[in-house]
């Protein structure tokens, strides 16, 4: 399902900037489960070059900003098998983003109507370059 994750994530996340990246990120590892990945891999992903303290700091304001915005939400010490010891456990992040209604569900996720940037499905409007 991550491919799924990060195609809504791609085309329909409000989010901007290093926190688009964190949220792809999310999606990236989203599955049947949830996703687990650890601060360390979204601070890579998000090209993070400061100390592992800032990092994990900066990291976490953007997940409370992304829970805020409602594109995840943050499950404490229940990511991870169950054989992993509790106090090992990572956070499960639940990857809520969705299609919206005008969404046509194609790989392009163009939005019916015509919204800005996608062309009316059917019109045979080119797709804007880089789209």
């Amino acid at each position: 399902m991550s491919v799924e994750s990060m195609a809504i994530a791609l085309h329909h996340s409000k989010a901007v900037g290093t926190a688009k990246l964190v949220v792809i990120g999310i999606a990236n590892h989203d599955g049947d489960g949830g996703a687990w990945p650890s601060i360390a891999t979204l601070a890579k992903y998000a090209n993070y070059k400061g100390s592992p303290e800032s990092n994990r700091k900066a990291i976490q304001k953007i997940l409370r900003e992304l829970e805020g915005i409602g594109e995840i939400r943050t499950h404490a010490r229940e990511g991870g098998l169950a054989r992993t010891p509790e106090y090992l456990r990572p956070n499960l992040y639940e990857f809520l983003l969705r299609c919206p209604e005008d969404c046509d569900g194609s790989a392009r996720h163009a939005r019916r109507g015509g919204g800005v940037g996608y062309p009316t499905p059917g019109s045979g409007d080119p797709l804007p370059r880089g789209q």
